[in-house]
């Protein structure tokens, strides 16, 4: 079962930090975590805004929080979480004020929309999600304002897409997925994509495709996709495999959207810096382009999506 203690919402009063909460309210409606609505009021974003901000200020942040949790509730149908809380956040930028919130808080889960409203007294969710994607030490699962949430209710039917490149940060995002599925009641779709143009410097080679140097990697990456699914742990769901040819980023929004995938899982270092993207500016565009939530977990955090290492106990193994 999967178990979530403490869900962060960014929150910049646009649509998509809706569609955020109101995935935190599915989730925490059956894993029983406590949400934090944590509104980030940036200083001197403002030449003429005052450097401090009232108390009636920071109240009328608060109310309309609640009021934005009420509505979410009634459109959803849902009792807000009975752990619900709401915050207004003061720094100089938006990440160091999530950042900080997230390692006082052990934050499991950060939500973040993507495509946010640019206004003088609100921040721009959509290049911050991708920076927290990139930044914050715990999973951060995004959505754009136009995807379809409704995928992720259990008992919907729709797969857990999980791209692997056969890095051993596949193993993480395999068995984040597979926690997932399980949690919707759904299947895994294990993807691979064969990026099969070479770098030119093999051209003076005669070869300008994998296929030229190997021509059975479909076949392998068939092979090396059910090795992976097989070494890792996690609960039993229905495994789907599929290997495609093309531009990784491309070929993962398009086989979400042709399959209707309900979400979307990926891994990265979670380090600081450079060293922290394992695919760089492939799960930026995923971020931005994903017709479904995506969840990007980070392979050097504790926390509800870790693998368990070897000689653990994995209750949870099919």
């Amino acid at each position: 079962m999967l178990r979530l203690d403490d869900i962060l919402v960014a929150v910049d009063f646009s649509e998509c930090s809706t569609e955020g909460l109101r995935l935190a309210f599915r989730l925490a409606g059956r894993t029983g975590a406590r949400v934090h609505l944590a509104f980030v009021q940036v200083v001197h974003a403002d030449p003429f805004a005052p450097a401090t901000y009232p108390a009636d200020h920071r109240r009328r942040v608060i109310d309309a929080m609640n009021e934005l949790a009420a509505s979410v509730a009634a459109d959803t149908g849902m009792p807000p979480p009975g752990a619900l809380e709401t915050h207004v956040l003061v720094d100089s930028a938006v990440m160091p004020a999530l950042d900080r919130f997230v390692r006082t808080h052990s934050v499991d889960l950060a939500i973040a929309g993507t495509h946010g409203r640019r206004g003088l007294r609100h921040w721009m969710l959509g290049s911050v999600a991708e920076e927290m994607v990139r930044a914050l030490p715990c999973a951060v699962l995004t959505v754009r304002s136009d995807a379809d949430v409704q995928r992720l209710l259990p008992g919907d039917g729709r797969e857990v897409l999980v791209p692997v490149d056969f890095s051993d940060h596949s193993l993480e995002a395999v068995h984040a997925g597979r926690e997932i599925a399980a949690h919707l009641q759904t299947g895994l779709r294990v993807l691979h994509v064969i990026e099969e143009t070479l770098h030119p410097a093999f051209y003076n080679a005669g070869a300008f495709s994998i296929y030229d140097l190997q021509p059975d990697v479909e076949e392998k990456a068939w092979e090396h996709l059910r090795a992976v699914v097989e070494r890792t742990p996690g609960p039993d769901v229905p495994v789907e495999y599929e290997v495609v040819d093309g531009r990784a980023a491309t070929e993962i929004i398009r086989v979400a959207s042709d399959r209707e995938a309900a979400l979307i899982v990926m891994s990265t270092h979670g380090l600081t810096g450079l060293a922290h993207l394992l695919i760089g500016s492939v799960a930026d565009h995923v971020v931005r382009s994903a017709p479904c939530p995506t969840l990007v977990v980070k392979t050097l955090a504790d926390g509800p999506f870790a693998m368990p290492h070897v000689g653990e106990s994995q209750e949870h193994d099919g």
